[in-house]
């Protein structure tokens, strides 16, 4: 490649290499060829290409201030751009490939969740630009660095499972809409919200919800 290389991985079975680099491209390569397998953009500057476990996905990061997943086979997002206020110089996959976290130059890491690339967490912040993250083997954890000269370790609390029967009626309430049997969208009357909210003020319920 003739621009200047910003990133490179292995996927895990070791045939395939992703490239990162200054003209915004990511290559993914044949290992034992050489030869291009498909190719994918971003508006600028690519970084910090990572496959996921399995190899159907790779995560990467951009100075056009996005992260996105990528289907390396088809070169095609699999899930929306991850928007940030500044440029994303680092991305990584947890290690279920569920959630990602993202290091911004803002001075800031953030957790995603992998599929529908809605944010799971608030700015985790730092003094200085961040220039890596990772998390930890069990998820509950992440890890920081930046160029304030400091590290941090953050909580990820997790949510146990299964939520209650009022979240869903909470947030078609708060929405506004849900949908009927037949998948189409219907209005959610303002009283189904209200009996809902006196429903949960009411509850002597003391767990995590």
């Amino acid at each position: 490649r003739a621009d200047r290389i910003t990133g490179v991985q292995f996927s895990s079975d070791g045939r395939y290499v992703a490239t990162t680099a200054e003209d915004a491209r990511v290559v993914i390569w044949d290992a034992q060829t050489g030869k291009t397998v498909t190719s994918l953009e971003h508006k600028s500057t690519t970084y910090s290409p990572q496959f996921s476990a399995d190899g159907l996905r790779v995560l990467v990061g951009s100075y056009d201030k996005t992260a996105r997943v990528w289907n390396p086979a088809t070169g095609q997002p699999i899930t929306e751009l991850l928007k940030h206020p500044a440029p994303v110089h680092y991305a990584r996959f947890s290690p279920s490939a569920k959630r990602i976290v993202t290091a911004c130059d803002e001075g800031a890491a953030r957790v995603w969740d992998a599929d529908t690339a809605q944010p799971l967490s608030g700015a985790m912040s730092h003094n200085g630009r961040v220039t890596a993250a990772s998390f930890s083997p069990d998820e509950q954890l992440v890890v920081t660095s930046a160029m304030d000269g400091t590290a941090r370790v953050w909580y990820l609390p997790r949510a146990p499972l299964p939520v209650p029967a009022w979240i869903p009626e909470l947030a078609e309430g708060v929405a506004g809409q849900r949908l009927n049997e037949r998948r189409i969208a219907e209005a959610v009357p303002t009283s189904d919200l209200l009996r809902v909210k006196q429903r949960v003020l009411e509850s002597l319920s003391t767990d995590f919800y």
